[in-house]
């Protein structure tokens, strides 16, 4: 028998357990060390990350999602206070609760400042240490290092990777995924009764929910964990605490997200856009192309996508099952899938997309865990040919060019969102947010025409009128803006946001108390903290016009509860207690104003004049 061949018996026992017997925890760094090719492959995924994301670094932000989270929310952009953490702890994104994705913003703003390419190089490092921390997890506990490297490079350079990692509004979605994934290494450290470890599982899991709540169901996949890595029978017992807390937090999520989104589709539509999307993924996985975002929204669902989802989910489910004892990383792998897309699918809350290629982020992991160790099981007797190593490194290749050229488009909202007019055709999304780039470009022009065919395809769309008021609003034409708003109310009585333009609009033609109570309904309705303060200081100049000081005073105060470090909030304060002659408290409040701006005139004329009334 030739040494490159293996008895049939040694090949068989190989597909039906892991690769070497676990080994010990207590020495990985030393041996991690001491093997070159732990660290090849660890520099080879680190080197394919930075080809394709480097070039983020000179990207700006988005004005989709990326100004409300970072560049428009003044809390966020204050850094760590105590307001910043009350907000972090206290605001539902969407119908979405993810305080630490919120304080890794603001932790970005400490230590890094407002540019958008440090913003941009937090993500980059997240994901790196994501398919760093997949790469450990498999090499450690099956000693395939090639094909544990193999899966990491797919995870790391896969296209459909791209949204999550480019996208900085996506940050909850790369840091979920760390905190998961480390929570996957806890757990196994922890088999053979290590309390420690497990208490660690515990926090890291708990971290994970807090960073994107979708990620719950992953304590799902912990005890087949310990069947195929651990080489032991899954016990499920051992999981319950975190099977408990899991599904309390997505169910709490699924109901704060049907309450916050508007229900485009019923129960049955949403459960057929499920089953379509999960073909859709596997297919976008195979093949990587006409990625957009977003996708077209769609109401309803055709019937051959909802076949080919159904088809697919039974197939390999029942493959999955059938191969559980010989082949248990198949299971391991599609429940993987599974568990981390299905929540995002739009089941329970409403999802007016038909799919988001952020959804797959941490699912693509277990698809690669089943796809590279179920082909080496197959072609396990062709594995010294030359021709399977060329057949992946070209795999990669093309995968990693391919997202290369896909993360391009991410540089700024025109390049995004005109590749997506190119993909998807007529897209409401896209023109809209190429109308909002064209407003603050001044290209009024331009702006218009994008936001009126963002309107056309979507007569019914409450956020197209918002939009397109918005515009009017800024350019003065006050009549057609309200008539606009007016109208998006009929459509959506309780969506804060419009409440709140509409008072800015009432406000500007002196319609005062009708601009007071919208602002009051918009808080009434939960706005977000931002809008809050916002809402708050517009009713605080409105007393103040009306010369109702002490009305006045409250809802300054009230907005600097929000934010400590809004300058016109305070200043409009101390003024306002100026008049009202509480003395010393404008000028305590002048005086933290001339520490901010010792230029400002107003503040130092003011200072002047209280000197005067206060020694009098």
């Amino acid at each position: 028998m030739s040494k490159k061949q293996k008895p049939a018996a040694t090949a068989a026992a190989e597909h039906a357990a892991p690769t070497t017997a676990p080994q010990p925890h207590t020495d990985w760094f030393a041996r991690l060390a001491a093997n070159k090719q732990y660290l090849a492959v660890a520099l080879l995924v680190g080197l394919a990350v930075w080809l394709v994301y480097g070039q983020t670094l000179r990207f700006a932000f988005l004005l989709f999602e990326d100004s409300r989270i970072v560049t428009a929310n003044r809390v966020v952009q204050a850094g760590w206070t105590w307001p910043g953490l009350q907000y972090a702890f206290q605001t539902y994104q969407d119908g979405a609760f993810y305080p630490l994705a919120w304080l890794s913003h603001m932790t970005d703003m400490v230590f890094m400042g407002p540019s958008a390419g440090s913003h941009h190089f937090t993500n980059v490092f997240i994901h790196l240490l994501n398919s760093l921390l997949l790469y450990w997890i498999l090499a450690s506990h099956t000693g395939a290092r090639w094909r544990s490297g193999l899966a990491a490079l797919l995870f790391a350079v896969h296209p459909l990777q791209v949204e999550s990692v480019a996208w900085l509004a996506e940050r909850k979605t790369v840091l979920g995924a760390f905190f998961a994934l480390a929570t996957m290494a806890a757990w196994l450290r922890s088999l053979g009764g290590r309390p420690r470890w497990f208490a660690a599982a515990c926090i890291l899991y708990i971290c994970a929910i807090l960073s994107n709540p979708p990620v719950a169901l992953i304590a799902l996949v912990l005890p087949l964990l310990d069947n195929w890595l651990g080489a032991r029978p899954p016990r499920w017992s051992r999981a319950l605490p975190l099977l408990a807390i899991g599904l309390a937090v997505l169910i709490f999520w699924a109901v704060t997200a049907e309450r916050a989104l508007n229900v485009g589709m019923n129960f049955g539509a949403r459960l057929a856009n499920a089953i379509a999307a999960i073909g859709e993924y596997l297919a976008t996985v195979a093949w990587p192309a006409s990625l957009a975002v977003p996708y077209l929204e769609r109401t309803a669902v055709p019937a051959p996508l909802v076949a080919a989802g159904a088809a697919a989910l039974v197939v390999f489910t029942a493959i999955a099952l059938w191969q559980r004892h010989a082949r248990p990383y198949l299971l391991l792998g599609w429940l993987w899938f599974l568990v981390s897309v299905v929540p995002l699918l739009g089941i329970y809350p409403a999802f007016p997309q038909s799919r988001a290629d952020h959804t797959v982020y941490l699912a693509l992991a277990g698809l690669f865990i089943a796809l590279v160790w179920g082909i080496h099981s197959i072609i396990g007797t062709l594995q010294t040919s030359i021709a399977v190593p060329l057949a992946a490194g070209l795999a990669v290749l093309v995968l990693t060019w391919s997202a290369w050229v896909q993360t391009g488009y991410w540089q700024n909202d025109l390049a995004l969102f005109d590749h997506t007019l190119k993909v998807t055709g007529p897209n409401r999304v896209a023109h809209a947010q190429i109308g909002q780039v064209f407003m603050q470009a001044d290209r009024t022009e331009y702006a218009f025409n994008h936001l009126k065919a963002a309107l056309d395809l979507d007569p019914n769309n409450p956020t197209s009128y918002r939009q397109l008021a918005e515009a009017y609003f800024s350019r003065s034409a006050y009549d057609p803006a309200l008539n606009l708003l007016d109208k998006a109310i009929t459509l959506q009585p309780n969506e804060p946001r419009i409440h709140l333009e509409r008072g800015k609009v009432l406000r500007a033609i002196q319609r005062n108390d009708e601009a007071y109570n919208a602002f009051e309904k918009s808080i009434e309705l939960g706005i977000t903290a931002d809008g809050r303060m916002d809402a708050y200081f517009n009713q605080g100049r409105i007393r103040d016009t009306q010369l109702r000081y002490a009305e006045a005073i409250d809802r300054y105060k009230l907005a600097l509860d929000i934010e400590p470090y809004h300058y016109l909030a305070r200043k409009n304060l101390a003024f306002a207690l100026m008049h009202a002659d509480r003395y010393a408290e404008a000028a305590a409040e002048f005086n933290l104003l001339a520490k901010t701006n010792d230029q400002d005139k107003d503040v130092t004329n003011a200072m002047n004049f209280l000197r005067q009334r206060i020694h009098k």
